[in-house]
């Protein structure tokens, strides 16, 4: 049997800018065990910048990048879903995920300090909808009549296929 598996990332930004909030939508699609960079839309971290990803509704610290005091650390501990998979930019903040699974659909925000952006508040919701090419053994059988003569024939097919991306 085939099965298909697309993840579809739909973004949600929620970026306070004087007490004013906008709402943009970007969507990505990428094949499961691929990575995903979740970007914080900043070209370089100021000095006093303070970065705080979050992951899901209980609000699980995944990154922390303190610049001031030189501190850039992940916690996957804090969820085990992460072991081994995050990877922090310390110059942009941006949080790349490696080997992605629908383990990490969910709810990703991101909130920047400092001394430049008083308080900068971003969102990110990432919803997956599944649809994973899986390879499968398919078997064939046909019988064919010949001269009162029963031939069983046995026929194996594997498909592979993958998902075309734009």
């Amino acid at each position: 049997m085939l099965y298909i598996f697309l993840f579809h990332f739909c973004w949600w930004h929620l970026i306070g800018a004087f007490g004013a909030e906008t709402n943009e939508i970007h969507s990505v699609s990428v094949i499961e065990g691929v990575s995903v960079t979740l970007k914080t839309g900043v070209t370089e971290i100021s000095k006093n910048d303070d970065i705080l990803w979050t992951f899901g509704t209980k609000t699980y610290f995944i990154a922390r990048i303190k610049k001031a005091k030189q501190i850039f650390p992940t916690y996957p501990d804090t969820d085990e879903r992460f072991r081994d998979r995050l990877k922090l930019d310390n110059q942009t903040g941006s949080l790349n995920i490696t080997n992605i699974t629908t383990e990490h659909a969910g709810l990703y925000k991101l909130q920047i300090t400092g001394a430049r952006s008083s308080k900068k508040k971003h969102s990110v919701f990432l919803s997956i909808l599944i649809y994973l090419f899986l390879s499968s053994a398919v078997t064939l059988h046909s019988v064919l009549h010949h001269h009162h003569h029963h031939h069983h024939h046995h026929h194996h097919l594997n498909v592979h296929q993958r998902p075309n991306v734009c």
